[in-house]
């Protein structure tokens, strides 16, 4: 218990520290790039602190220039650090509204462009799907976390449908993520931190210039089966 709580406040102090920065430099910076420099250093802090190790796989795939939607699968509080420190280039989160409601870090999320969300209300969730589908074309990649929240049992969640809309409509490929291990990190409604051994898996990009909205749920099961075929039952049971 109280290597967990150690843990949240290392999270807390460096989430406060990088998070004013992000705010400072927003004023200087309506790109979004030093701010999206600044989280990828919040979040390698983090694991470096932490004592949390990853190993990252199929980088390749993401060498070729483009705009791309990311969809990794989803187990806890440490995809995102591990996300931001991985991926080396400028991307924005379709994050839940109510992460935007948390001081420091939702200053950071708006002044860095991300995207919010709220799923109960319909009229919102259309506004924020066409706001995804115009930063594509903008050319600034997208990140969905698919599953919508973060698993309960270290198993791949049902997929929501939205983040297959966006694709389709701005014709870009999306980009299947497994990562395996962080659901034993900490798991979601337990406090007990575990160092755990990270795998982060980039797929290759799947088109999806050929498919329609009718196609929709054929597109999200074969991004699904993708992170399946990559899903390590060793590092998540």
């Amino acid at each position: 218990m109280f290597l967990y709580y150690t843990v949240i406040l290392i999270i807390v102090i460096f989430t406060i520290v990088f998070g004013t920065l992000s705010v400072i430099s927003s004023l200087f910076d309506k790109t979004g790039k030093i701010q999206h420099l600044i989280s990828t250093y919040w979040g390698k802090f983090i694991l470096k602190f932490t004592g949390i190790k990853v190993e990252v796989k199929g980088l390749e795939n993401l060498n070729s220039l483009g705009t791309f939607v990311l969809m990794p699968n989803h187990q806890s509080l440490y995809d995102i650090p591990i996300l931001l420190s991985s991926i080396p280039f400028q991307f924005s989160f379709l994050a839940k509204e109510s992460l935007f409601r948390i001081p420091i870090l939702g200053w950071h999320l708006s002044t860095a462009r991300h995207i919010r969300i709220d799923r109960s209300n319909t009229r919102d969730g259309v506004r924020s799907l066409l706001e995804g589908v115009k930063k594509i074309k903008e050319g600034i990649s997208l990140l969905i976390f698919p599953e919508g929240t973060r698993s309960i049992d270290n198993r791949i969640g049902s997929f929501k449908i939205g983040g297959f809309v966006m694709a389709i409509k701005a014709g870009i490929p999306i980009v299947p993520i497994t990562i395996n291990g962080t659901g034993k990190i900490i798991k979601k409604g337990e406090k007990r931190f575990s160092p755990a051994r990270v795998t982060f898996i980039i797929d290759s990009p799947i088109e999806t210039k050929n498919y329609t909205l009718e196609d929709k749920n054929a597109l999200a099961e074969k991004v699904r089966q993708r992170i399946l075929d990559n899903w390590n039952p060793d590092l998540n049971s």
